[in-house]
């Protein structure tokens, strides 16, 4: 034991603490004191054979390992960057390819110095694993630790590491249904871009993540354009998966601003290329979409073909939010066709996995759309809940245009059964109302769709379009 040199004991002892994110009160046990665990930590005290082995072998290093760990642990450190850069490649491949497990153990054993001026990249990538496996805390733990080592030495900008931590930023509160604040990173990922730096696809995905933040926030003509602009001017330098997601959102749009054919056009465009490049997560997106354009153009037959492809490797689908989108485009074909059983069905399903997806405007609009085809079975009561749970959702996320829609049709239900609820909702629809109007307003046609669905609801009219 005496040959070990204590300094390099603790300071072997520390980075294994930190690359598994344990603390020193992690390891006590009934044989092992906190005390004595400091000392090794320290290197102030020595500490019994038997014990710093029994340490070790609790952060997984084994006895037979300490001997070439503590001879080779100086030697090892790299500061040569181009041959740190190729690392970081080696290892990002591997996160991507071999998954995030296997990229975090070829991390930790990378010996970087925490003084080293890139050991940003370091934690930026033990941040991407973390986002893969959808640790989200953890994942923004490291992204921010690694964008304050960043703005610690100006010189890194060429890197866009920090713009690239913005954007996995944004992505997860995208996740966590904060949209809001989602378009802010985006915006400031694109700020602090340097287009003559490293990463350049970052730029892009930030603009794609953008127009999906503005898109969700009703703030389509602005997402719109960017989209466009990107079409007209760089698709020849982005990549597969980034104009995959340019048709998709193109589709999306042109259907919402009842363009049908263009919808169309840009939907078939990006499943001929999803289906050269296997991509099954945004075929199947891009299948629905077209599904929904035909659907809205009234080509009921065409729709179902492509529900009818989609469903047949829905099994196949990573994101599996994916099938509450499809769930609740069918449900709302079904209804314009007047099938209000299968309808009902098909939102109900809708329902059911957009609350184990945590997905909440996709649940919002399947509650909203649910409760349309309910309110024309004569169902109030139940139609009246989904309306109200919708609401409770738009307003805890500060959807502010779905809010406005889901109270009107309260107002509505409750004018002439409720006086105390119809001046509720009345009172916050005209404030919602208030707020959208310094962005411009939007067309207000939904009054005469909601009266249709209360007092004309043997015609079963067209749910809104969403």
């Amino acid at each position: 034991m005496e040959i070990w040199d204590l300094n390099k004991l603790a300071s072997l002892f520390r980075k294994r603490l930190e690359e598994l994110e344990m603390k020193q009160k992690d390891l006590v046990d009934d044989t092992i004191s906190a005390p004595t665990i400091s000392n090794l930590a320290t290197g102030r005290k020595k500490v019994k054979r038997e014990t710093v082995i029994r340490l070790f072998e609790k952060v997984g290093i084994s006895e037979e390992e300490l001997p070439k760990l503590l001879g080779n642990e100086q030697s090892e450190v790299i500061n040569d960057y181009s041959k740190l850069n190729l690392i970081f490649t080696s290892l990002e491949i591997d996160i991507d390819f071999l998954g995030p497990d296997i990229g975090l153990k070829n991390l930790r054993k990378l010996k970087l110095d925490t003084n080293n001026p890139y050991y940003f990249m370091y934690e930026y990538l033990i941040g991407k694993a973390y986002f893969y496996k959808e640790k989200w805390n953890k994942a923004c733990d490291h992204f921010q630790k690694a964008i304050h080592l960043y703005d610690s030495n100006p010189k890194m900008s060429y890197t866009n590491i920090k713009s690239a931590c913005l954007y996995d930023l944004g992505r997860i509160f995208y996740r966590e249904n904060n949209i809001s604040q989602a378009l802010e990173y985006a915006n400031t990922g694109l700020d602090l871009f340097c287009s003559d730096g490293e990463r350049l696809l970052t730029k892009y995905g930030l603009l794609i993540s953008k127009a999906i933040y503005l898109e969700k926030l009703e703030r389509n003509d602005e997402a719109l354009e960017i989209l466009l602009d990107i079409y007209e001017n760089d698709m020849d330098k982005i990549d597969t998966e980034i104009k995959l997601n340019l048709y998709q959102m193109l589709a999306l749009l042109y259907n919402k601003k009842k363009m049908y054919p263009k919808a169309i056009h840009f939907a078939q465009i990006g499943i001929e290329l999803g289906r050269l490049d296997k991509n099954y997560d945004r075929s199947f997106e891009l299948l629905t979409t077209l599904a929904s354009a035909f659907k809205n153009s009234g080509e009921i037959d065409k729709a179902k073909i492509c529900f009818q492809t989609a469903s047949r490797f829905e099994d196949k689908i990573r994101r599996k939010f994916l099938s509450v989108y499809n769930n609740l485009q069918l449900g709302l074909l079904y209804d314009k066709e007047g099938n209000l059983a299968s309808a009902e069905s098909a939102l109900r399903e809708a329902v059911t996995k957009g609350k184990e997806e945590n997905d909440a405007l996709l649940l919002f609009q399947a509650l909203d759309a649910l409760g349309n085809c309910l309110l024309k079975q004569n169902n109030d009561k139940e139609a009246i809940e989904q309306y109200e749970a919708a609401h409770k959702i738009a307003q805890k996320h500060s959807y502010l245009v779905q809010e406005r829609d889901i109270v009107l049709k309260l107002a509505l239900y409750y004018k002439n059964r409720d006086l105390a609820k119809y001046q509720k909702y009345s009172t916050r629809h005209f404030e919602v109302s208030v707020q959208l109007s310094q962005n411009g307003g939007d067309d207000m046609t939904l009054i005469e769709q909601i009266q249709s669905l209360i007092s004309e609801r043997k015609a079963a009219g067209d749910p809104p379009d969403r």
